[in-house]
């Protein structure tokens, strides 16, 4: 074990005690040993449930209280500045971090400096009977060139943000506090983002890191490409205009600024239109375009252009979530199915069903999606029966 003074792990939450007590009592039963720090923007009956669940854990816990209408990362970048370790890791209320894998991200962060960051591979799941695991949803690459021009270009060719990895806390702070001057949620993940990436390396370790909840989450506006399009096109525009400059300045203070000011802001403006291009597909736009014209309200809108808020890999996966017909008919007969159990039966890797007993002794069913299973087999170590294994010996102690 890393000792404790080396790490310090933030959960945000607000308004949500019982998922914040799930997690609380997941990582006592795991008995981790690093300072957790809440960062509660609760109203006041919850924030008081808060305060009365952490006392009944063994935890090393402190609170940082926020005003409820504080934005997420203005509260992360005023969490990172509380926090005395080297290195820190974010949490939501609502996921999950395997313990186990703390340890070795940290470690390589102390043993290679040219890295400010390192994660491992997420997965969604959906807590209830069954326990719900799938699929990978981001295990790209190392962000490792070494140039600050190339390692925003590569964040941002494969977009999958870095705002849960472990972090070092100097490296951390600085990029939120650089995205602050910005307005809307997806504009300041992507600049913190695109700032750590900018500063330093960031390792992707080729093991299961990090839960990612598929239970219906809070209602934010101006978070993703797709519906900042749909509510406010020039918005956007007028946000990228501010963080073009952000990181322009970012590049230039790291030494990469071969080219001209105004070559290089083209140039951050070429790549920012390459992640763009993952979402705004000719399809998604002529859905957007579509529902604008008919004079549809803009949350039906989105609603329909929901299945174009995933990039296309590509995959059968993305093939029947964007097929029109295929949405019709799921609408009208299976709105509740998840398109993971028709691409699970197309495909040659089953769903798989393990039956295990909770830590305190409740029986639960798990459902492994079949897409999950092939996908660790592809890049997860050890092998992977290990480390599903591993996966499900951490669950059970999640309730």
């Amino acid at each position: 074990m890393i000792g404790a003074a080396d790490f310090t792990l933030l959960i945000p939450t607000y308004d949500r005690t019982a998922e914040l007590g799930r997690l609380l009592r997941y990582l006592a039963r795991h008995s981790i040993a690093y300072p957790i720090l809440v960062l509660d923007s609760s109203h006041a009956a919850p924030r008081a449930a808060n305060r009365a669940l952490i006392e009944g854990l063994d935890l090393d816990v402190r609170t940082l209280d926020f005003d409820s209408r504080v934005s997420p990362f203005e509260k992360f970048w005023r969490g990172s500045e509380q926090v005395a370790t080297a290195f820190c890791a974010l949490c939501a209320d609502d996921d999950i971090v395997l313990v186990d894998a703390l340890d070795e991200l940290i470690a390589f962060l102390q043993s290679h400096p040219d890295f400010h960051a390192a994660h491992g591979l997420y997965f969604n799941f959906v807590p209830g009977d069954p326990f719900r695991i799938g699929p990978l949803v981001y295990a790209g690459p190392s962000i490792a060139a070494n140039t600050p021009v190339l390692r925003l270009r590569e964040l941002l060719q494969q977009y999958e943000p870095v705002t849960y990895a472990v972090c070092g806390t100097e490296a951390l702070r600085r990029a939120l506090g650089g995205a602050q001057v910005l307005d809307s949620l997806m504009a300041r993940e992507l600049t913190s983002g695109a700032l750590m990436a900018i500063g330093a390396k960031i390792m992707r370790c080729p093991r299961l890191y990090y839960g990612r909840s598929e239970e219906s989450s809070l209602a934010y506006e101006r978070w993703h490409p797709i519906e900042y399009l749909v509510r406010s096109p020039e918005d956007m525009v007028e946000e990228h205009a501010r963080s073009r400059h952000v990181l322009a300045d970012a590049v230039q203070k790291a030494g990469d600024s071969p080219r001209g000011p105004g070559e290089l802001l083209k140039l951050i403006d070429l790549i920012s239109l390459r992640y763009l291009a993952a979402y705004a597909s000719p399809e998604a736009l002529d859905c957007i375009l579509e529902g604008f014209l008919e004079g549809r309200d803009p949350r039906e809108v989105l609603a329909r252009a929901s299945p174009f808020l995933t990039p296309d890999r590509g995959s059968l996966a993305d093939f029947l979530r964007r097929h029109t017909l295929v949405r019709q008919v799921r609408a009208r007969l299976a709105p509740n199915a998840r398109l993971r159990h028709l691409t699970g039966l197309l495909g040659r890797h089953r769903d798989r069903v393990a039956r295990r007993t909770t830590t305190t002794g409740r029986p639960r069913r798990y459902l492994l999606y079949g897409d999950f299973l092939r996908e660790c087999a592809a890049v997860a170590r050890p092998r992977l029966d290990r480390s599903v294994d591993a996966l499900l010996d951490a669950l059970d102690g999640y309730e």
